[in-house]
């Protein structure tokens, strides 16, 4: 039974509250332990102050940047530091790029395109150490023996709802978020969330088009007109000019994949048993298909 609606600040504080609104956002997954003499070198960014370091750190000299990670932040900062002039490096334990995003085939694509530019590719490879050389250069040694040296480490390894605050609360979590219904309300009829540390209705959703939608309908219910909140088929625009993509992948694993298009004009639908379309993936010239795909595909919370 909840009784008290109070929460606590680190300074001691205490608040009040009728309505509780939980957006405490994801934070960055770090795989693996960070030595302390490597630390200062290697970043995450999810936030602008991380964004302010980091930019700090690069300077205004190319430098030598080691990504980990070929999803989708990876990607888009891997083309942009390669754009700004400066010698990339990604690393990933994946085949292909963007592998929650795009089948293999596109995904490859992606990767030539990245490799043509000079973008050194170590797929299909996981980390073993990162420390420094007599010289003061930063070495990851991967499992197949290679060095990859590098002034500057960006982990661009994924997110993970937090949900700390709201277990410690007592309320339904899982690894996917803190669990609301439709209306974003929690396993408490009074604390309600949003945004990438919510699951709505078993979707987790860490686009900006979905927090849109979330907080638009949680501003309505709050204001006295309940409004449950409805995804649509909104893909996911990925910021590689490189090789332009779009993915709306598919919530379960379709039944096939039928791909079309050869070199870097790919155009990959994923089919039901039935032969419905469910999701779909788009390189190159095939982008310009995303209209028209996106208003026959299911939405993803409709």
């Amino acid at each position: 039974m909840w009784i008290t609606k109070r929460f606590f600040l680190e300074d001691a504080k205490v608040l009040g509250y009728d309505t509780l609104v939980l957006a405490t956002g994801a934070a960055p997954r770090v795989p693996f332990n960070i030595d302390a003499s490597v630390a200062s070198r290697c970043f995450t960014i999810n936030d602008l102050d991380d964004y302010r370091r980091f930019h700090k750190a690069l300077g205004h000299r190319p430098s030598r940047v080691a990504i980990i990670g070929g999803g989708l932040v990876g990607c888009e900062f891997a083309n942009d530091l390669h754009a700004g002039g400066h010698q990339v490096s990604i690393v990933a334990p994946e085949a292909s790029l963007l592998p929650r995003l795009l089948p293999p085939p596109l995904g490859n694509a992606l990767g030539d395109a990245f490799s043509e530019a000079g973008i050194h590719l170590h797929l299909g490879r996981s980390i073993e150490s990162i420390a420094l050389s007599s010289d003061e250069v930063t070495v990851l040694r991967l499992d197949s023996g290679e060095a990859v040296n590098a002034d500057l480490v960006l982990m661009a390894t994924g997110l993970a709802p937090r949900t700390a605050l709201a277990e410690a609360a007592g309320l339904s979590v899982s690894p996917s978020g803190i669990a609301v219904d439709r209306q974003l309300r929690t396993s408490h009829p009074n604390i309600y969330a949003l945004g990438d540390a919510a699951c709505v209705d078993g979707v987790n959703a860490m686009y900006v088009q979905p927090l849109q939608a979330s907080a638009k309908a949680l501003a309505a219910t709050l204001s006295g007109a309940p409004t449950p909140v409805s995804f649509g088929a909104w893909p996911v625009v990925v910021k590689t000019p490189l090789l332009p993509v779009v993915a709306y992948p598919p919530t379960t694993t379709p039944e096939r994949w039928r791909i079309e298009g050869e070199g870097g004009d790919i155009s990959a639908l994923a089919e039901n048993k039935d032969g419905r379309l469910i999701g779909f993936a788009l390189t190159g010239g095939c982008v310009r298909r995303k209209v028209e795909l996106s208003r026959a595909a299911p939405t993803l919370l409709g």
